[in-house]
Parts: C-alpha cells; sequence; structure tokens
C-alpha cells in the first residue's frame, strides 16, 4: 500500500513553521480592520441567530424537563415507582459540596476575554442581538 505525501505547507503548520490560515482567521482578521458600524451588524446578526435559536431550544428544554417531572411525581403519586429519598439526600449533599469549589475558568476564558477587549463592537453587537433573538423567539 502507498502511502500519500502530504502537502508542504500541511508539513509546515504540523512542525510549527507556519500557522494556517482557515476561514476564520482570515474573517476575523478581515473585521477587525473593518469600520465599527460593520463590526456592530455583523455582531448584531450573529447575536439575533443565536439569541433566537437559543430561546427555542430553551422553551423546548424547559417543557421536556418540567413535563418530566409532572410525570414523575404522578407515578410517585400513583405507587407506579418508589423513590429513595435517603439516597437523593445523600447525593444531593455531595453535589452541594462539589458546588462549593471555585470555579477556574481555564485558558478559554481568557481567551475569550482577549477576543472581546479586541472586538469590542463585535462583541456588543453580538449581546445586544443575542437578547433581541431571545425576545423575539
Amino acid at each position: 500500500m502507498k502511502i500519500p505525501k502530504l502537502p508542504q505547507e500541511i508539513k509546515d503548520a504540523v512542525q510549527g513553521k507556519k500557522k494556517p490560515e482557515d476561514g476564520l482567521a482570515k474573517t476575523l482578521e478581515a473585521l477587525a480592520r473593518a469600520p465599527p458600524s460593520q463590526q456592530c451588524c455583523v455582531g448584531l446578526a450573529a447575536g439575533l441567530v443565536n439569541g433566537f435559536v437559543f430561546g427555542r431550544l430553551g422553551k423546548n428544554a424547559a417543557v421536556i424537563v418540567g413535563g418530566s417531572l409532572v410525570m414523575l411525581q404522578v407515578a410517585s403519586y400513583m405507587g407506579y415507582i418508589k423513590i429513595n429519598w435517603k439516597t437523593i439526600e445523600k447525593d444531593l449533599g455531595e453535589v452541594k459540596k462539589e458546588i462549593a469549589k471555585p470555579a477556574s475558568y481555564g485558558p478559554m476564558f481568557e481567551t475569550a476575554k482577549d477576543f472581546l477587549m479586541d472586538h469590542v463592537y463585535l462583541g456588543g453587537g453580538f449581546v445586544g442581538g443575542f437578547v433581541v433573538g431571545l425576545v423575539t423567539s
């Protein structure tokens, strides 16, 4: 079996000699040089889409979770299932201990913060569009 040869640009990217230029990186570079009004419009459009999608998904998730809890209570009341409350209380105590630990956000939070510091107009437009998208969903 013959092993195909990799193009030189992929070899350079793997070895760290040259960073690959993907479409998203090129688009963000061009957007960073765009006027603030264009950055706000792009952020607004992205925020609207995300807000609308999350609003719809959130409503559906709330209906599913709420309906499941109601069905669980009805089944318990009617005697179809028996809930071991002592085990649930023990498990919730362990969860409370885990929640009490301080959270570490890690490098992803820092990367997002740096991006938003460099693209204030884009972030502002996104937040505004996200809120409008949530309201309209």
